[in-house]
């Protein structure tokens, strides 16, 4: 009874978490990923002292910091976490694709994989694939980190095979908040656009002032 109730309270919380995800009040900055990882690796060599994360020269970004950190995080603990119990675990992050809008980061494991059927379903909430002894948590991570991707206007995936390990695929949009301010702008000029030309004023620039007066005696 008692372990229920510590499960159920965990699940309140972990749905409270997930309700609150995507609310940040982060301001654009400059963010170096390769800090971000750095700070991460360093968190995980006390859990996984034979662990090894494998990255180079990923980009600085002008993103939002929080989601970004998130995301790396319970990245990086999955692949820890489902980790082969006789196998050294080891992670390989790096940059997989850029285009003028999005980049396009993978994180790559050696651990135990993840069957074809199971690859959209592991995004569902509270929902867990594999269930050790070992294993904690109400398989809530890949439910906030891809409502997280998708709140930064991304999107994630993943392609795995059984014993071999898994790679998730995940991007982000650049200058997402520069075209919003950008179309926020467009509107305002279109607005006043159309209030130009609703003007009288506007209309008697393109008329003689003979006209004008005419149309003043008429009024």
């Amino acid at each position: 009874a008692v372990d229920g109730a510590k499960r159920m309270k965990n699940i309140i919380l972990d749905i409270l978490e997930f309700s609150r995800v995507g609310k940040f009040t982060d301001k654009k900055e400059s963010v170096d990923i390769n800090e971000i990882v750095h700070e991460i690796e360093s968190f995980y060599k006390i859990d996984y002292p034979e662990g090894k994360i494998h990255y180079e020269k990923l980009p600085t970004l002008i993103t939002y910091k929080s989601p970004n950190i998130q995301v790396f995080q319970n990245l990086i603990n999955n692949a820890f976490k489902y980790s082969k119990s006789d196998v050294a675990p080891e992670i390989v992050i790096k940059v997989v694709g850029e285009t003028e809008n999005y980049i396009t980061f993978g994180i790559q494991d050696n651990g135990i994989g993840i069957e074809d059927e199971y690859l959209e379903k592991i995004f569902v909430l509270f929902q867990r694939l594999h269930v050790r002894e070992t294993d904690k948590g109400s398989g809530i991570g890949l439910a906030i980190v891809k409502k997280l991707v998708e709140s930064i206007n991304g999107s994630i995936w993943v392609e795995s095979k059984i014993n071999q390990g898994s790679t998730f695929y995940f991007t982000i949009q650049k200058n997402n908040t520069m075209k919003s301010e950008l179309k926020i702008t467009l509107l305002y000029i279109c607005i006043g656009i159309t209030w130009i030309l609703l003007s009288d004023n506007f209309l008697l620039l393109f008329i003689s002032q003979s006209e004008q007066d005419h149309i003043t005696q008429l009024s």
